[in-house]
């Protein structure tokens, strides 16, 4: 009898650490996605269609009604020998919607125009700097070192949260970005030849 109770007991004191464990990661995320939040700027180690980004902006909006996820956008800029010349911005980018999450320390993001997902991994994130890897659908990884250049909790207003007009992507920077060339409709229509993204060759 004694032994069902230990046993009993045992179970309930590795369900509690379990039930433990799994609360701190999800603190855990949810503080890596609070810190993520806002605008960052530099190489993320970008290739598409063989052309290597110069650098790259990306907006990290966090959903203030889900843990450790939300939406927003990454535009890569290019060199002028590629293709993507954007003659309202007078620059050569490429932009995507973003949807994105942290799980067990692991954010997972996916391009929404062009239908892919990627993985950052084993990085180290702060106020100001995000440095890590980043794993692409095909297999190719490549580091990355960007620099925070806004905070939305300066005014940390989320009201705005999940629109996807002019106005949000004009607002939500607050003058931190380019506004509409952050827009993937600001690419024109849709190129017949399908966007490859992968590592770049370093």
């Amino acid at each position: 009898m004694n032994m069902k109770k230990n046993f009993t007991l045992l179970a309930l004191i590795m369900m509690a650490m379990a039930m433990t464990f799994a609360s701190c990661d999800t603190d855990e995320d949810e503080y890596e996605a609070y810190t993520l939040e806002g605008a960052w700027e530099g190489d993320m180690g970008v290739m598409i269609n063989g052309y290597v980004a110069d650098y790259s902006t990306i907006y990290f909006d966090k959903n203030p009604y889900q843990y450790a996820s939300g939406e927003g956008y990454q535009v890569d800029y290019f060199g002028n020998s590629s293709p993507w010349y954007h003659r309202s911005r007078n620059a050569y980018y490429v932009a995507n919607h973003i949807r994105w999450q942290v799980t067990m320390g692991v954010i997972q993001l996916y391009y929404v125009e062009e239908d892919i997902y990627a993985e950052i991994r084993d990085y180290s994130l702060s106020s100001g700097y995000f440095t890590g890897y980043i794993d692409f659908e095909d297999g190719s990884s490549s580091s990355f070192r960007l620099q925070k250049t806004y905070s939305p909790n300066n005014w940390g207003s989320y009201y705005e949260w999940g629109w996807y007009d002019d106005y949000y992507y004009g607002y939500s920077k607050k003058g931190a970005f380019d506004g509409d060339a952050t827009r993937a409709a600001a690419s024109g229509a849709k190129s017949a030849t399908k966007l490859v993204r992968t590592a770049a060759k370093k």
